[in-house]
This record gives C-alpha cells, sequence and structure tokens, in this order.
C-alpha cells in the first residue's frame, strides 16, 4: 500500500511539474519530433477555442443574469469592486497598445524582442487576461470568474503553446533563441529592453487595436445592464 501510495504521489508530482512548465515554460517550444505541443492544424482545442469559450461566456452571463440573488455588498465594498475592475480593464488596454505599437505590424515575419516583447513572450495575451479579469469585479459574480476559467484554460495549455510551435517552424533559430531568454507569460523586468522605434503606432494594427479598445471600454456597461436586469429578477439577497 505506501508503494502504490508513494507511486500516486510521484506521478502527482510529475504532471503538477509539466502543468507549470507549460504554463510559464523558459525553453523553446519542443520540436517536431518527440514534442506534445499541438500544431495549429492538428489542435483540435485550438480549432474550437472560440466557440467553446464562447459558450462558457455566455452561460456565465446567463447564470448571473437569472440564476444569482443580488449580493447585500455594502456600499463601499460596491465602489471598491468598480475601481478594481477599471483599473484591471485599463491597464489590460495599455498593455495590448503598447503590444501592438512594439510590433509595429511584424507579428508573424520576425522576432520582436524590444518593449512588451523583452518581458515575456505573450503581452497581447497577458493584456487581455487583464481585462478578462476585471469583468468578475463589474459583475460582482463568481459566475463569472467560473467562465473565464475554460477560456483561460484553453489558450493557456492549447492556444498559445500551438502558436509557439507554429512560430518556430517559421522563423526558425531566433526565435528558439527568444523562448529560451524571455518567459512566456511572467514578466522578467531585468530583461527589459526600451523600444526606440515609434513606427509601430502608425501601423493598420495599430489602428484596428485602438477600436477594440473602444470595444473593450463598453464591456462595464454591458455588465451594468445585465446586474440591472438581474436586480429585477432576483431582487432578494440569499
Amino acid at each position: 500500500m505506501e508503494i502504490k501510495h508513494s507511486s500516486a504521489a510521484e506521478e502527482l508530482q510529475q504532471r503538477w511539474n509539466l502543468m507549470v512548465g507549460a504554463l510559464n515554460n523558459d525553453e523553446a517550444p519542443p520540436g517536431d519530433t518527440g514534442g506534445q505541443l499541438p500544431t495549429l492544424k492538428n489542435s483540435p482545442i485550438y480549432q474550437w477555442r472560440v466557440p467553446l469559450s464562447a459558450v462558457s461566456i455566455i452561460a456565465a452571463v446567463a447564470a448571473t443574469t437569472f440564476l444569482e440573488t443580488v449580493p447585500e455588498f455594502s456600499h463601499e465594498a460596491h465602489h471598491f469592486l468598480r475601481d478594481a475592475g477599471w483599473i484591471l480593464l485599463m491597464a489590460g488596454i495599455a498593455v495590448r497598445l503598447w503590444a501592438t505599437s512594439a510590433l509595429g505590424g511584424a507579428k508573424t515575419r520576425q522576432v520582436v524582442r524590444v518593449g512588451p516583447y523583452s518581458l515575456c513572450r505573450n503581452p497581447l495575451y497577458v493584456g487581455t487576461l487583464l481585462i478578462a479579469m476585471s469583468q468578475p469585479f463589474f459583475y460582482e459574480s463568481l459566475y463569472i470568474l467560473l467562465g473565464l476559467m475554460i477560456p483561460l484554460l484553453i489558450y493557456a495549455w492549447g492556444v498559445v503553446p500551438a502558436e509557439e510551435r507554429k512560430l518556430q517552424r517559421r522563423l526558425g533559430e531566433p526565435y528558439r533563441d527568444y523562448c529560451r531568454d524571455v518567459p512566456r507569460w511572467w514578466p522578467r523586468w531585468s530583461g527589459y529592453v526600451r523600444d526606440e522605434s515609434s513606427s509601430g503606432l502608425r501601423t493598420d494594427s495599430f489602428r484596428l487595436e485602438l477600436l477594440r479598445s473602444t470595444a473593450w471600454l463598453l464591456l462595464p456597461a454591458l455588465a451594468t445592464a445585465v446586474l440591472s436586469l438581474r436586480d429585477v429578477l432576483n431582487p432578494h439577497g440569499g
């Protein structure tokens, strides 16, 4: 019995190590031989990322609207949640704009190692993560937090590794060196390299990101509308 328990514990530890390594992998993605990370073509989770994420989020909003009762927050707590949501939302928008300007339209043509891309390999996704994590504060709902977990897992363990594998094949050794030097998620502040160019501010991709930012700014209004409907349908706290 002790041997079985020990083996099970070792197996769990190995799985945990693999999971943590995938989440913040400082090494280059594995090559085509022996690699376990899927390509974009043969990755079902990549192909289904948008519908799965949409279903999860829509279900969370529906649960918040029709199932959740109005929480009995104090006036101060309510304002704290809203302020926290705005801080995360504006930080996410700023990170995405910064990352888009640093790319300068070279998203898949060359390795960019300046600005936010000198801190981590996926600053655009980090910005999106901050925007996503602002939503439970605006909705004041655990359902929204739970609904975001599925998209976060899909992108962290399915989409991003597949995209990095594609970039490895397209950009070759320079990208593998980049992966060895720069972490996937957690910023390495000591490696920061300033972006001296401002040409990225004049690209079509940056203008498109500005338009997206206006859409992000509408999210708190959507949350307010959902909460107003919830207050009508479920007026009493549990």
